[in-house]
């Protein structure tokens, strides 16, 4: 495809302008296939649709593609998937840019040069890059070797992902590094507290009232759409029921924007607040009592064990509370008791996105609010999602090369039952004296060097490595550094059977069929496994019995039918009738056949159970005691190990004379980081549409900046639009001043999603990356990255005119 930047930004420019004034994105951005060497108009011929998977988010959506003639001309949502209804947030609407990028490779690439540049890349062909890296692999299983592989993936759904871990497994490495955090502290503290490793589910369309502390509910949540639609249900979907939302952060995102009442407070101190507001119910009486006596242990306590009460009344007065969340004591139990005399309550952790889970204390303070709510497992409250009834693997064959490399320790450390994978941890390991070497790294889906919370030391590491191999379609920075680049299909391009995504509560199996055909010579990851292990050999070759993608997803719609449950996707009506079906205890699939399932799932996009069955406690709470536990000592053990920081301590005094005086230099300032929806998780700034959207309050576009309160501007005589340095005792980023009051005094909020070194022509070297600025500093137990550790000072680079307008050319 040949298209210049200037038509390619127009085109995005005018998709913007077309979705403000209330016409399709997707309309625009049909331009852009006008832009290739295909003719203006797309040729006279058949109209069909297809069926796919959006897979721009782990959001889950399906999509409706329309073709003429085999070729992708719009993207719409998949009106009958439960997961979008149809619909399609700026992400979904884009997918067709991601499809036409004229920097996708179009097949192997082996470096023959320095790393860091794609010029050091030359082509190559499938036959030599798989014989290189198959010996490469061979070799250390005849050395008995295994756990010398490693694969670092974000994420684990899709047939791609499920078959690299097998591939993983029966090889023999235990290394498998999972670059998804964004629902890991969540799912993390429902461990501790009921025994179930599992993202919850937030059933916001049926609550009343909702507490939210500083999650990022409508622009970076686990499913956005799921989440956007749910919100509509929660406002204006129940005639005479509205809900209420309060929204507790330091920065007023846009789910801030959206809620009756915006509560400002220092960042890092969420856990805490709910800890206090978790006091009132407890002191003033306002828990649920049957649930908590039913269904909880650890109130009151024991001789050896202190309970929730005496640990909140000791621990969390109101005077404490005011010092260091910045939050009154009458707001405090203000809300507090609005909350429990809701009739429906539910509260959420702070997870601010893909790459910002929060804190595992700060999700189990949010926890024993929601146990002392009495909303567990109920209507309106918090669910666990029941998995989708897909078959297991065939075991593997008897190895014992692969038993005794899966029973090495893991390269990165891994003790805690509460944490299996950490990222930063193996780059550490990499980088310093690890246990033993690696030889091979696999990149699935994963851009370490640009969106981990080390993407130094993850460069560093990456180049230690004798064999790195990047499934990227697109040169990111951790491709760049990369051995061989054996570029992934597009999702529009392959078979893809996807599960349910985080954060729905309902089993989704999502079936895709390819809409248009492959670029150049692009494999999809799961073909290429299965590739690899034929050139492997022996028990890992016998491991996959399949000869293609295809054939994969069928097999497991083969399972899907063995388990009795659920039905096709359909409309509003067919969920009625399945609901009511399913509730009386009987089964209405719409099918008779596992020939009959596959069918359906092509015409309509899937299967699904809309049936929720609330108060299975035996699935719900698999703790010892059989109850949700108030884990009072592992938050004590918690709290003790928090980092000091002017994040979590009382915040200087707003004057100038007083804040110079405490501090001869700039002040240092809280780092506190967000994920807009268009580069939510690191991708979505290698396409211009994305790049428009950024911040539509700020109006900002192909650049970061920095959002500091006009007191903090006018301590540090810093003006809107000033070229600013956002320096830590870790790195340095330069971006653009943005004094503005909806974020709180003495407070450097920064976008995370910019500063690519690779991506393509419109990603690399926009904006900068904020993870550069990171301590590495690790919360105990959980392993997850501390961002409450790290503390910057501005410092004035150029001055900026008060109106600017960016350059895009």
């Amino acid at each position: 495809m040949k298209v210049s930047r200037r038509r390619f930004l127009g085109f995005s420019a005018g998709a913007v302008a077309g979705a403000a004034t209330g016409v399709p994105a997707s309309r625009a951005l049909s331009d852009l296939v006008a832009a290739t060497e295909e003719p203006i108009y797309p040729p006279r011929g058949t109209e069909d649709f297809a069926l796919s998977i959006c897979q721009m988010c782990p959001g889950g959506c399906g999509l409706r593609v329309r073709r003429i003639d085999g070729r992708p001309v719009r993207v719409d949502g998949n009106p009958l998937h439960p997961v979008n209804g149809g619909r399609l947030c700026p992400r979904g609407q884009a997918s067709l840019q991601s499809l036409l990028h004229p920097d996708r490779l179009r097949g192997p690439m082996r470096r023959v040069g320095p790393p860091g540049s794609l010029d050091s890349f030359e082509p190559a062909t499938w036959e030599e890059a798989l014989s290189e890296i198959g010996d490469r692999l061979r070799l250390l299983r005849q050395v008995e070797r295994p756990e010398s592989l490693v694969l670092i993936r974000r994420g684990s759904r899709g047939l791609g992902q499920r078959l690299a871990r097998r591939f993983l497994q029966a090889f023999g490495s235990p290394n498998d590094i999972d670059l998804d955090r964004g629902d890991l502290a969540a799912a993390l503290a429902l461990e501790a507290s009921q025994g179930v490793r599992s993202a919850p589910a937030f059933d916001v369309q049926s609550t009343d009232y909702v507490l939210s502390f500083g999650s990022a509910l409508l622009e970076a949540s686990s499913s956005p759409l799921h989440m956007m639609r749910a919100y509509g249900e929660f406002r204006q979907g129940r005639p005479g029921r509205r809900g209420k939302l309060v929204q507790i952060e330091p920065r007023l995102s846009i789910t801030g924007s959206s809620a009756d009442e915006w509560i400002r407070i220092r960042p890092g101190t969420e856990g805490i607040l709910a800890l206090g507001l978790a006091r009132v119910l407890v002191v003033e009486g306002l828990y649920d009592k049957d649930f908590v006596s039913e269904r909880t242990t650890g109130l009151e306590g024991s001789r050896d064990r202190e309970g929730l009460r005496a640990f909140l009344e000791s621990g969390f007065r109101l005077e404490r509370l005011e010092a260091e969340t910045g939050v009154s004591g009458s707001v405090i139990l203000r809300v507090g008791r609005e909350f429990a005399a809701a009739r429906q309550r539910l509260a959420v952790g702070p997870r601010r996105g893909p790459s910002l889970p929060g804190t595992l204390f700060d999700h189990l303070a949010v926890q024993v609010l929601n146990a002392l709510a009495g909303n567990l497992d109920a209507a309106g409250g918090v669910l666990i999602p029941d998995e989708a009834p897909l078959p297991t693997w065939p075991e593997l064959p008897d190895d014992p090369v692969a038993i005794a490399g899966l029973a090495k320790p893991r390269i990165d450390g891994i003790k805690s039952e509460l944490s299996d994978s950490a990222p930063e941890a193996f780059a550490e390991a990499l980088t310093g004296d690890s246990m033993y070497p690696i030889e091979v790294l696999l990149l699935l889906d994963a851009d370490p060097a640009f969106a981990s919370m080390a993407p130094q030391r993850f460069g560093r590491a990456l180049e230690r490595v004798p064999l790195v191999v990047s499934f990227a379609s697109l040169p990111n920075d951790s491709a760049l550094l990369a051995d061989w680049i054996l570029p992934d299909s597009h999702f529009l391009e392959r078979w893809e059977l996807d599960t349910t995504p985080a954060g729905v509560p309902f089993p989704v199996v999502s079936l895709a069929q390819p809409a248009t055909s492959t670029l150049g010579e692009n494999r999809p990851v799961g073909e290429i496994v299965l590739a690899l292990a034929r050139e492997v050999g022996g028990s890992v070759a016998d491991a996959f019995a399949w000869e293609s993608l295809a054939e994969v997803a069928r097999s497991q719609v083969e399972g899907l039918y063995r388990a009795r449950r659920g039905t096709l996707m359909g409309t509003a009506f067919d969920e009625a009738w399945v609901r009511m079906m399913e509730r009386a205890g009987w089964w209405a699939p719409g099918y008779r056949s596992a020939e009959d399932l596959w069918e359906g799932m092509l015409e309509r996009g899937g299967w699904w159970d809309p049936f929720y069955d609330h108060g299975d406690w035996l699935r719900v709470l698999r703790t010892p005691s059989g109850r949700f536990e108030f884990r009072v000592d592992l938050l004590q053990q918690l709290l003790a190990s928090r980092p000091a920081s002017p994040q979590r301590t009382p915040l200087a005094p707003a004057g100038r004379e007083s804040a110079e005086r405490e501090v001869p230099d700039e002040p240092l300032l809280a780092l506190y980081l967000f994920e807009p929806l268009p580069v939510a998780g690191g991708t979505g700034a290698e396409l211009p549409f994305l790049q428009e959207l950024l911040d539509p309050g700020h109006e900002m576009r192909w650049e970061s900046w920095v959002e500091i309160h006009p007191e903090t501007a006018e301590n540090l005589r810093l003006h809107d639009w000033d070229r600013v340095k956002l320096i830590s005792q870790h790195g340095s980023i330069e971006v653009l001043a943005r004094v503005s009051t909806r974020v709180v005094p003495g407070v450097a909020a920064v976008p995370v999603g910019l500063g690519k070194k690779g991506g393509g022509r419109w990603a690399a070297g926009r904006g900068a990356n904020p993870f550069r600025l990171l301590a590495p500093t690790r919360e105990t137990i959980s392993g997850l990255a501390d961002h409450g550790a790290t503390t910057v000072r501005l410092s004035l680079v150029s001055r900026g005119r008060h109106r600017r307008t960016l350059k895009r050319t």
